[in-house]
């Protein structure tokens, strides 16, 4: 019970803090997993850029089909960072427009967790695991 009142009291510290030096607490965007399940497809978008799954994914073949699409008209394009079993590939896949690129990959192991970013590294999604490509 002290932890809990502890942990409180430190978040609330926290919150006011920032509010005295004007600054925001922003809560990281939401991001779904490319495959919730089995045939249940979820996309990854904030509002500079996404990445969707496309048909055909999602259905244990182990393959991951998908796009990545930039949704800013800021100059910069948006990349799918990917670690497929086991390594780490920053730019995969890129977009500089709001068409969007395709791609696929093959995925023995069936979990690659992935992030979209921008080409700078100014900005990025949380980091998501995937299944039952």
């Amino acid at each position: 019970m002290r932890n809990i009142l502890r942990s409180a009291a430190i978040t609330a510290l926290i919150s006011t803090a920032g509010i005295a030096f004007g600054t925001t607490l922003t809560p990281a965007p939401s991001v779904s997993a490319w495959c919730y399940t089995t045939n249940d497809p979820r996309n990854i978008g904030v509002s500079w850029g996404a990445e969707q799954p496309s048909g055909g994914t999602c259905d244990d073949d182990g393959t991951y089909r998908g796009g990545v699409y930039d949704d800013a008209p800021d100059g910069q394009c948006v990349y799918v960072a990917v670690n497929i079993n086991g390594t780490w590939n920053y730019t995969y896949a890129r977009s500089c427009l709001t068409s969007g690129t395709s791609y696929n990959f093959t995925d023995s192991n069936h979990y690659s967790p992935t992030y979209i970013r921008k080409a700078n590294g100014s900005a990025y999604t949380p980091q998501v695991g995937s299944d039952n490509f």
